[in-house]
């Protein structure tokens, strides 16, 4: 059976109703948003779309609380429809690996940790705050660096390795349905509590795309926002 645009934003609009969508990327107490992306998958018979959101959780332990989400929306799901916070993807360590060690504040990069592994990739950690204020992921000169300027500092040259792989989307969607759609950024309301999915520009066009197959027809008017700059605190 073939779906329609309509029945792509009807079961969204449903997991929006149960706040079991993406209402609000920006940093509170709990998250700071890192970074994102959209994929959206379809052939003939089948649709999904899945969310993709790297952030921080400095209640989730030093260099623990960073993961990348999954929001989850399609006709073939391998899981429920939403997101499942018992499947975040963790793939960020510090080097060495010893957290009970480290006596620093928790939301900052402590003295002992040398380097970050990322997946199977070891990377040094800079400590001059100077090359972090020039990329414009920290704002004034301290001697501390927070974990969330680490995260944004790295996306920087390594973001290949730091989002979610096709190996890692695969536990939520058939390894054989294709991918029609790829955004690295788009709007997203800032006060998503107050609409829908289905009165959003940006999910109107990525319903349209797959209900027709035909990725020209996302067109935004709107410019993109999720930029991490955009919804700092």
């Amino acid at each position: 059976m073939n779906f329609t645009k309509k029945d792509i934003l009807d079961q969204m609009d449903r997991e929006a109703e149960d706040y079991n969508f993406p209402l609000y990327l920006g940093d509170e107490d709990y998250v700071f948003h890192m970074d994102g992306r959209i994929h959206a998958f379809c052939d003939e018979k089948r649709w999904a779309v899945l969310i993709e959101h790297l952030c921080y959780n400095p209640r989730g332990g030093e260099i623990d609380g960073v993961n990348i989400r999954i929001f989850a929306y399609g006709n073939c799901l391998l899981k429920p429809a939403g997101w499942d916070p018992l499947s975040d993807l963790k793939i960020f360590s510090y080097v060495p690996e010893k957290h009970h060690l480290y006596d620093s504040y928790f939301e900052e990069v402590p003295n002992e940790a040398v380097a970050v592994k990322i997946r199977d990739k070891i990377i040094p950690i800079e400590n001059d705050p100077e090359l972090y204020i020039k990329s414009g992921v920290k704002d004034y000169k301290d001697s501390s660096i927070h974990i969330s300027e680490l995260i944004r500092f790295l996306l920087i040259d390594h973001k290949d390795i730091m989002m979610a792989n096709d190996s890692d989307l695969e536990m939520y969607i058939p390894i054989d349905i294709p991918r029609i759609l790829l955004l690295q950024q788009w709007y997203h309301p800032f006060m998503f509590d107050e609409l829908l999915p289905s009165e959003v520009e940006t999910f109107q066009l990525i319903a349209e795309v797959l209900e027709t197959k035909d990725k020209s027809r996302y067109a935004p008017k709107n410019q993109p926002n999720t930029y991490w700059k955009n919804w700092r605190r």
